[in-house]
């Protein structure tokens, strides 16, 4: 009986002092990602171009039958005239080809680039942009996925804020579409993660050599692109916008992040099997140097985002049978509960604009991100394929 007392009371213990130290940290995240949302650049409304350079958009694609019209459309309503568009195919089997090629049918300056051999030390999209590059003119380049939508204006006020703050480099936070149920789940903490963990702010402040860019739109000058070696520099990089981004930090490049999110969308991943094939892709490079990081990063989020609620559970259990939790473990239970609510709700009602309803559904997000990075560090630790956009690549070949 003693012994069994002595178990309860130690257990009583650790998940108060597990409690206290997460409630410290999500108020503490909390605080930063405000800081964040207050501070980050924005877009001016209305921005105009006085001189107006050559932009080559390049969009490297494969099999995105159900996404590349809606960009399509938004690129041929850019108000920005002096623009080219270079789509590459990058070895699509459905109807993305056809789809291109219809539309530069009817689009002025815009072409078709075929991807056929890719080297082995590439990964696909790096050369699919390198391909793009190599048939670019323009002065600036704007590189975007297949999966974007832009307002019409995007394209000059987003040159001409980086024309006027005399910089090389400009990318955009996107706003994300989350049009399943596994992406609403996944996303408001993937997202809330990315702007705490790798906040815009950091790659703003030059002192600070962290840096990346988001591939669905950053835009660069040609020369400052070349200066840098090109997406060569990046060529076996499974993230390539992540590398690119922080070798352009590396090297001195005058670079920004901004808010996007009024002037373009991007969609996330539907399926279950590609929302967590998206995750492992992206978290891998937290997890390529040393897996166990991986499986660290984990536990933290479990005890943060999850363990209060199956607390909250066991307290109801325990009510049932006549039982109860000592008062402080309960307070500490309902205020860590309290504070991962109060995260989640910052980008379910803000960026994401989802229904309030998943607010409540954080833990079960939180549970399906930490089964992306679980999966990611394990075939990372194993050497084992990754699977993106139909291709399998070895853990071992490609960087993050």
């Amino acid at each position: 009986m003693l012994l069994t007392d002595f178990a309860l009371q130690l257990a009583d213990f650790i998940l108060s002092v597990l409690l206290l130290c997460s409630s410290f940290a999500l108020a503490g995240s909390i605080a930063r990602r405000i800081t964040v949302g207050r501070k980050i650049p924005r877009l001016p409304q209305r921005l105009e171009v006085n001189d107006e350079p050559l932009v080559s958009i390049i969009v490297p694609f494969r099999n995105e039958e159900k996404n590349l019209p809606n960009l399509l459309e938004s690129l041929k309503e850019q108000d920005y005239e002096n623009l080219e568009i270079i789509l590459v195919d990058d070895q699509s089997t459905d109807d993305s080809t056809k789809i291109t090629e219809d539309f530069a049918k009817k689009v002025r300056n815009c072409k078709v680039v075929t991807v056929k051999d890719r080297p082995e030390e590439w990964v696909g999209k790096t050369w699919a942009c390198e391909e793009g590059f190599r048939r670019a003119g323009g002065e600036w380049l704007l590189f975007t996925d297949a999966d974007v939508q832009f307002k019409k204006d995007v394209v000059r006020k987003s040159l001409s804020y980086a024309i006027s703050n005399n910089l090389e480099l400009l990318t955009l936070t996107p706003r994300i579409l989350c049009r399943s149920f596994w992406a609403k789940l996944i996303q408001p903490i993937f997202h809330y993660s990315l702007m705490v963990l790798y906040s815009p702010l950091r790659v703003n402040n030059p002192n600070d050599m962290f840096g990346y860019v988001f591939g669905s739109f950053f835009l660069i000058r040609k020369s400052t692109y070349v200066s840098l070696g090109r997406h060569e520099s990046v060529r076996s990089s499974l993230i390539e916008d992540r590398a690119f981004g922080a070798l352009a930090k590396q090297k001195g490049t005058k670079m920004m992040m901004v808010y996007g999110s009024e002037s373009f969308s991007s969609v996330w991943a539907t399926r279950f099997a590609d929302v967590i094939h998206g995750m492992e892709r992206i978290v891998s490079f937290s997890v390529s140097i040393n897996p166990l990081r991986g499986v660290a990063f984990a536990i933290a989020m479990f005890v943060v985002m999850v363990l209060p609620f199956l607390i909250v559970l066991s307290a109801l259990f325990l009510y049932l049978v006549g039982m109860q939790l000592s008062p402080i473990l309960f307070m500490l239970t309902i205020i860590a509960s309290i504070l991962v609510l109060c995260a989640s709700s910052i980008e379910v009602l803000g960026p994401l604009k989802l229904s309030p309803a998943y607010i409540l559904a954080a833990p079960l997000g939180g549970l399906l991100f930490i089964t992306a990075v679980l999966t990611a560090s394990y075939k990372n630790a194993l050497r084992k394929r990754i699977t993106w956009k139909g291709r399998e690549y070895d853990s071992s070949e490609v960087e993050f």
